[in-house]
């Protein structure tokens, strides 16, 4: 099952990643074991620590609703990790939570938090910053083309990502993508296409590497070549004050040309901020939670 996430979530994540004391790590949409069902069941945040020698576990849910976090979510936040792992469990919405949820949450142990609307004057240096500049790039490949032992490859059925590349006979398989992400995060690779805009790429394989049409019929695959581009996109972030748990915080989000960047900004002991920035891909369709 693929890891979902949201605007929301991913934001909680980042401002939880901001806070965190050293030794703590914090990932978002985690899959963790049911221990009634043996299945796995994604958590939002997950912090993982030790204490004393023990492993701590904590896990974060979140909501993203227009209207108040109700007593029903949280029985079924609850419920749900009365089987899981975790410690402990945090429960943070974004519109906050009616009264009866937030003492639910309380008699059974769980805190709840939303993220509350501030001004840049509750900063202990106050913030001046309406907004921020991203700057995104990467490297784009396309226009592939296959050298295989067949007559017409580009009449494949399947798509680049669900090529997986057999070595020794079936031994050993590789997604076709992972060489490929290689060469996309070698830095050498980068500083090559950012000098001359684009260039070709080919990936040759060792003799009897195959891959299986949708058919279950081999492919004997010889090499893959490609273009590389650089593309770079420029947003600007309008950002919003708030606080979460007693900590101030500037935040925004952006559409851009590679999907949304969500932006965080967290207030250090200092009054200085610490500011963190991650990307949403594109989704063909929305999640609501």
């Amino acid at each position: 099952m693929p890891k979902r996430t949201d605007e929301f979530q991913t934001l909680i994540a980042l401002i939880k990643h901001q806070l965190a004391p050293e030794g703590v790590k914090v990932t978002e949409s985690v899959e963790l074991l049911d221990r009634r069902t043996g299945k796995k069941r994604e958590v939002d945040i997950v912090l993982e620590s030790c204490w004393a020698g023990d492993k701590v576990v904590v896990g974060i849910e979140c909501t993203r609703q227009a209207r108040p976090a109700t007593i029903e979510w949280v029985e079924r936040m609850a419920g749900k990790h009365d089987y899981l792992p975790t410690d402990k469990l945090i429960l943070i919405s974004k519109s906050g939570f009616r009264s009866d949820a937030v003492e639910d949450a309380r008699l059974r142990g769980i805190d709840t938090y939303s993220l509350e609307k501030a001004t840049a004057a509750n900063w202990k240096n106050s913030m001046n910053l309406k907004e921020v500049a991203f700057l995104h790039h990467r490297l784009y490949p396309s226009d592939f083309k296959f050298v295989c032992e067949e007559t017409n490859p580009d009449s494949f059925q399947i798509k680049l990502s669900e090529i997986i590349l057999h070595f020794d006979d079936g031994e050993r398989v590789v997604p076709l993508t992972y060489p490929i992400q290689r060469i996309l995060t070698d830095p050498d690779t980068h500083e090559k296409v950012n000098a001359k805009g684009q260039i070709p790429i080919e990936l040759t394989f060792r003799e009897g590497t195959y891959f299986l049409k949708t058919d279950k019929s081999r492919v004997i695959i010889h090499s893959v070549k490609f273009m590389l581009s650089y593309q770079e996109d420029e947003s600007t972030i309008e950002l919003q004050y708030g606080s979460l748990a007693g900590a101030q915080v500037a935040y925004g989000s952006a559409d851009n040309l590679f999907g949304k960047v969500v932006v965080s900004i967290v207030e250090d002991p200092d009054g200085t901020g610490k500011l963190s920035a991650t990307v949403l891909p594109k989704m063909s369709k929305k999640r609501k939670r």
